[in-house]
């Protein structure tokens, strides 16, 4: 298979796994939240939350530094069953260090305790962490194989949903649905790389856990503050307010991130890989490419944000029924959040990340978590979930207008007013049809060609 026809593949692959993640859930959680409430809702997502963190834990960025290292070895079978081995001893270390701190906050969290049961099988999608070796197969290019793995999981588990969660109280169930699946996916696909690529595992000691723990400290803590700024919300919404109030701020968080999903990620697929190839080819087209690319993200999104204010109460009320109303001020006050979170991503990381501004991208997301928190304990005390989603966007646009005031002072311009001209974005729009276009008749081309 020629690099293009994989990258064409891969590409295709995560694409149909990102959008199943979100469509399969529009038939599932409109049934689920209507059968379980608002309250037993904010368990889940408010538990679900608090495990994130340690499937961050457990995960350690390795999706990033362990592939670098991979595709860096590729034909070093050594050193490939080292580096696999290291990163599974030092997930299996990490998921020990993360039980016993769970453990703890179990008696130290009301909410925990009180929902023993919802709270063990939710933190039981920690052992998939352990298995889950996406990093090789992305540095391998051969991410259909996850694709597969996936798609069926996410079949097999929605359907799982309809079929067990008939009464209220059988909300405890969905956390467990969901590990299970987790769990065999990531063993399955574990398995799978071992029988596949021919690997060994040798136990690396304790000295080389301690050093690869270390080495990617700097990766880890930037994925971390990212966390923070994201799902903080809802762990301060469940201590200071009410599990209800949980259940309203992720209903209306929910609907944002599938339209992100479902709306803005296509978009993004497409434009990205256009971007990354201008900076390949100069720090000049790239800026340029980006320049273009603003306006068609600015008026795309603005589009998407008169919708969920016009229509918002509608969409809440078809997705959750009568008793999430009070989603439809969250739902409305995050309308312009696909806004700020698509022109963070071109701004961090199509931009200074491609620009080599690590570090500066890095404390800005760090100050974000700070000042997320700070706005957090204040705002959720007297507004409880409008603060959270409050919060959440003042973070965002915090955000991108410091990313876009850092780049503006080294002297890299993004906004060109021409470009949001409508003869000009006219033309840059048929420019991205005409990439859509060439990438599906090139795709057509090889497929032919290989039958």
């Amino acid at each position: 298979m020629s690099t293009q026809k994989k990258a064409i593949t891969n590409m295709g692959a995560l694409v149909i796994v990102q959008i199943l993640n979100y469509l399969l859930p529009i038939v599932t959680i409109p049934i689920i939240v209507r059968i379980i409430g608002p309250s037993n809702f904010g368990s889940i997502n408010y538990i679900s939350s608090i495990v994130a963190y340690f499937v961050l834990f457990i995960g350690y960025s390795f999706e990033l530094s362990a592939s670098r290292s991979i595709a860096m070895n590729l034909g070093n079978q050594a050193k490939l069953n080292r580096i696999f081995s290291k990163v599974l001893f030092t997930k299996i270390f990490l998921f020990i260090v993360s039980t016993i701190i769970f453990t703890g906050l179990i008696f130290y969290s009301e909410n925990l305790k009180n929902d023993l049961l919802l709270s063990i099988y939710t933190y039981l999608v920690c052992v998939a962490s352990i298995f889950d070796c996406n990093y090789f197969y992305t540095a391998k290019q051969d991410l259909k194989q996850v694709a597969l793995f996936n798609l069926i999981a996410k079949v097999v588990l929605n359907l799982s949903f309809l079929y067990f969660i008939r009464q209220k109280n059988d909300y405890i169930l969905q956390p467990l649905l969901i590990s299970i699946s987790q769990i065999v996916v990531g063993v399955g696909s574990f398995y799978w790389a071992i029988r596949l690529y021919t690997l060994k595992i040798i136990f690396p000691g304790l000295k080389a856990i301690y050093r690869m723990i270390w080495e990617d400290k700097i990766l880890f803590f930037h994925s971390f503050a990212h966390t923070v700024y994201t799902t903080i919300n809802i762990i301060f919404l469940g201590y200071f307010s009410t599990l209800a109030e949980v259940g309203f701020y992720t209903a209306g968080w929910k609907l944002i991130i599938l339209i992100q999903a479902l709306l803005i990620s296509p978009l993004g697929v497409v434009l990205f890989p256009i971007i990354g190839q201008a900076f390949g080819n100069s720090k000049a087209d790239g800026i340029a490419i980006i320049q273009k690319m603003i306006p068609i993200i600015i008026f795309s999104t603005l589009a998407i944000a008169f919708g969920i204010l016009i229509l918002g109460g509608f969409t809440v009320r078809i997705f959750y029924g009568d008793k999430f109303l009070e989603s439809i001020l969250i739902f409305k006050i995050l309308a312009f959040m696909p806004m700020m979170l698509a022109l963070n991503m071109l701004f961090g990381i199509q931009a200074m990340v491609n620009l080599k501004m690590d570090k500066k991208f890095f404390l800005i997301t760090l100050s974000a978590a700070l000042i997320n928190i700070i706005l957090n304990l204040g705002l959720i005390k007297y507004l409880g979930s409008p603060g959270a989603a409050i919060s959440w966007f003042l973070t965002e646009t915090y955000c991108a207008v410091a990313m876009f005031t850092i780049l503006t002072k080294s002297n890299i311009h993004l906004f060109k007013s021409e470009y949001f001209t409508f003869e000009v974005l006219s033309a840059n729009l048929l420019m991205v049809k005409d990439k859509i276009r060439d990438k599906l008749k090139k795709t057509d081309k090889q497929h032919k060609e290989n039958n």
